[in-house]
């Protein structure tokens, strides 16, 4: 409940234009109370200046209409009154309150006042059935003005804090939005610089491919020469000559360079064997690569050939 005086001689009436003037005054001055101590929470200071807050309250148009009198205190000179209140808000800043809500993702001003049970109508809010109380002393000097007006104070306090906050919000907004910019920049750069730390991973790794399969090519050409000096050396393949049953084996038993193709060979199945983890794929792979490649070949240069493409494959 509200209540304000006036030290005039003045009669309770409730069609007294004193009374609407205390009624207007009860209402913007509780507006004006509640948006003076609304503080930061995380600094602890006023938000709002008290002279913009009272600037924007005076931009406020009050009126009570179609008032009657709905009862007397047969003891005092108390009236009760009831009557129409209507509240007109420049449209200004209506749609400064409006944009405020929105950015802060809350309804807008006309949805608060249905809620209220307040009527809108563009930039005017109506309350029929306002119920206030007219009273004066005895000697006529001063008149009192009692008011039941908690949602006339929550829907203009709404109004009045959303209009002053909009350009903090805008900075807001706007200091976010350079932020989110930068973000994003810093991650489209991150992502730029691991795309590149990939690509560099990925050429030095086939470089180091490149030049094991050329150590291991000229390894080979180093044995073929060295097999092919003048000098007579004894040579054996990895299995037993004497057992060669086939026409590969006997091939390979009759020449030096693929004797020693085969022991490199089979030294390096060896070693691709200790590190496989399905060692029975890879004996597949070598039994078909036997049948298909080596076995297929009925000269020394073919078996070569083919001795040099398989060590290739299983050193990588």
């Amino acid at each position: 409940m509200l209540s304000a005086c006036d030290k005039q001689i003045s009669k309770a009436n409730c069609s007294s234009e004193v009374a609407y003037k205390l009624v207007s005054e009860t209402i913007t001055d509780a507006v004006e109370k509640e948006a003076s101590d609304e503080k930061y929470s995380d600094t602890g200071r006023f938000i709002f200046d008290k002279a913009k807050i009272r600037a924007s309250l005076d931009q406020l148009q009050i009126t009570i209409e179609s008032v009657r009198t709905t009862k007397d205190d047969p003891n005092s000179s108390k009236k009760f009154c009831s009557g129409v209140l209507k509240v007109t808000i420049p449209a200004s800043m209506l749609a400064d309150a409006d944009q405020s809500k929105e950015l802060e993702n809350k309804p807008k001003i006309s949805e608060d006042a249905r809620e209220l049970n307040i009527g809108n109508s563009i930039n005017m809010f109506t309350k029929k059935d306002f119920e206030f109380s007219v009273q004066s002393t005895d000697d006529g000097k001063e008149l009192y003005v009692e008011s039941e007006s908690t949602i006339w104070v929550r829907l203009l306090h709404d109004i009045t804090r959303s209009a002053l906050l909009k350009p903090i919000l805008e900075i807001q907004k706007a200091e976010q939005a350079q932020q989110n910019a930068q973000e994003q920049q810093e991650v489209a750069q991150l992502k730029q610089e691991a795309k590149a730390s990939k690509l560099e991973a990925e050429k030095l790794s086939a470089l180091q491919e490149k030049q094991e399969a050329d150590r291991l090519k000229q390894e080979f050409l180093d044995r073929r020469v060295e097999i092919q000096a003048p000098a007579q050396k004894s040579f054996s393949p990895s299995f037993d000559c004497r057992k060669a049953s086939t026409g590969s084996e006997r091939l390979i038993c009759s020449s030096k360079e693929l004797s020693v193709a085969d022991v490199t060979l089979a030294q390096a199945y060896k070693s691709a064997a200790n590190v496989s983890t399905d060692k029975g794929i890879l004996k597949s792979e070598q039994n078909t690569w036997r049948k298909n490649e080596r076995d297929a070949c009925a000269d020394i240069e073919c078996m070569l050939a083919a001795y040099q493409n398989r060590l290739i494959q299983l050193t990588r």
